[in-house]
Parts: C-alpha cells; sequence; structure tokens
C-alpha cells in the first residue's frame, strides 16, 4: 500500500474536491492524518512505538544526495516532523499487508526524482553516547 503526503495541495473552500484527490477542508492535516495512522500501525507491528526512539536513515538526501539520519521520538508525529523540509515536498511512504515494513521517499525542489529510501530502526540513548 502507498500513501502520500504533500504540502503543496490547495483546497477550495467552497468544494471537497483538491486538484484531483478528495479534501475534506484543510487538506494537508487529513493527509497527515490519514499517513499517521498508517505509521501508528506500522511502530505497532514492529514495535518501534516501544522503542526509546527512532533511527531514520537516507543514503540520498537533497541535491548532492549525501546520507544522514536523525534520532527522533518514537511516534509518528516524531517521524513526520523530521521528514518535512521547508519549502514544497511530496512524502510517499510504501507499507507492507502487514504494516511490518515500511520505506519512504521525499520528492522537493533539491530531489526531483526523490531521496533514496528512508527506513526506520529502533535506538536508544546509549547509542548514541553524545545526545545523553
Amino acid at each position: 500500500m502507498q500513501i502520500e503526503l504533500t504540502n503543496a495541495c490547495t483546497c477550495n473552500p467552497d468544494e471537497d474536491t483538491v486538484n484531483d484527490g478528495i479534501c475534506y477542508g484543510d487538506c494537508f492535516t487529513e493527509q497527515r492524518d490519514y499517513l499517521a495512522e498508517a505509521l501508528d500501525a506500522h511502530l505497532a507491528a514492529t514495535t518501534l512505538d516501544e522503542a526509546e526512539s527512532i533511527r531514520i536513515d537516507c543514503d540520498a538526501i537533497g541535491w548532492q544526495r549525501r546520507a544522514g539520519y536523525a534520532i527522533v521520538e518514537s511516534t509518528a508525529d516524531g517521524i513526520l516532523d523530521a521528514l518535512a523540509i521547508n519549502g514544497d515536498y511530496r512524502l510517499a511512504f510504501t507499507f507492507s499487508d502487514d504494516y511490518r515494513e515500511c520505506h519512504a521517499t521525499r520528492y522537493s525542489h533539491d530531489e526531483p526524482t526523490g531521496s533514496g529510501l528512508f527506513t526506520f530502526s529502533g535506538s536508544s540513548s546509549s547509542d548514541y553516547p553524545l545526545f545523553e
């Protein structure tokens, strides 16, 4: 299953449509809430919701395609906030049918063909003593 989130969607307050999709008022919030439900299912299926934190890895970020990671709280909001950028973007999440597997790709001005795959794993402060 694939779920996308974009901050470039515009709603017509008089209509229930946006672009070619469905909009119920604030389309970004509706898309984010729907995606957060799927991420919560993934975190529960993999017990990442019980981890102290989540490590997000990617091997090709931005126009220079650099590798990087982020340590975030083990919630859907922690993941979505970390993948957001200051500018127009689209996140494409792919989930397995049982929600045990999940990865994401970000598209933006600096990533027109998409970033590398963002992957998620559990971590703890003992893994990163500089963050204690």
